[in-house]
């Protein structure tokens, strides 16, 4: 993998997000095959050489945890200067939200929105799934845009419009947004991203017949050209990690 490739990646996911499909991953270098790491029946988790997990392995065997609208609520209640980013980036991308505000509630802080036309303004819940949504992931991203790293986010266009998403995407592009070279890791279904990325900044999953994913890059289809229409033959079935439908 080369640089560029390692300085900007966002993986296009046509049905499956490689890491966590299967019992694990494996990597093929050159001929040998390596393994990376390995989850058997029972959940445990073990690793090649080339992928330690010393210090991370109690991190892995945790549950997911879903983050709720209360957990945010009290991030940005501790974090204002946070809060003041993400009602400046609101203002400019139009969620039809003019600004949040978190205040102290009965049982903890809570966050409400204002909207433009409305005199009172609005509790999380009734806000869209889209506006929930960026609100949530705006921290790991921001965060990592003003100190460096990487966010990974599944699914990021699950709710986000795709208009605003491409906008996001364009925040780790940016030399003053993202000084410290951060590096976004995503899975999405919107192959229309295709349009705003580089073949270099895309990978692709397919599922075969025994339920194992398949990982590689557009940079590796042969005859790839910069001034192809990515999107269009995608779709066409081009280069390969599309849904066979009937």
């Amino acid at each position: 993998m080369n640089e560029v490739s390692l300085f900007r990646l966002y993986v296009l996911r046509a049905m499956y997000l490689f890491i966590v499909v299967g019992l694990g991953v494996y990597l093929w270098p050159d001929v040998l095959q390596v393994r990376l790491f390995e989850r058997d029946e029972k959940g445990a988790v073990s690793a090649g050489k080339e992928f330690a997990l010393t210090g991370f392995r109690q991190a892995l065997e945790k549950e997911k945890q879903e983050i709720d609208d209360d957990a945010i609520a009290r991030y940005y209640a501790a974090n204002p200067r946070q809060l003041e980013t993400l009602n400046r980036d609101i203002q400019r991308i139009d969620l039809g939200v003019r600004s949040m505000r978190v205040q102290q509630g009965t049982n903890g802080p809570i966050a409400l929105f204002e909207h433009q036309g409305l005199a009172t303004p609005l509790p999380v819940h009734l806000e869209s799934h889209g506006t929930r949504l960026f609100v949530r992931v705006f921290p790991l991203l921001n965060q990592v845009l003003e100190m460096g790293g990487v966010a990974v986010v599944d699914e990021l266009d699950l709710a986000i419009h795709p208009l605003v998403l491409p906008e996001m995407l364009r925040w780790f592009h940016d030399s003053e947004r993202n000084p410290h070279n951060a590096q976004l890791w995503m899975t999405c279904n919107n192959a229309s991203l295709l349009e705003d990325l580089v073949k270099e900044e895309i990978l692709f999953c397919e599922k075969d017949d025994h339920g194992r994913t398949t990982v590689y890059s557009l940079r590796d289809v042969q005859a790839v050209r910069r001034s192809d229409n990515y999107y269009r033959k995608y779709l066409g079935g081009v280069y390969g990690a599309v849904p066979h439908l009937g």
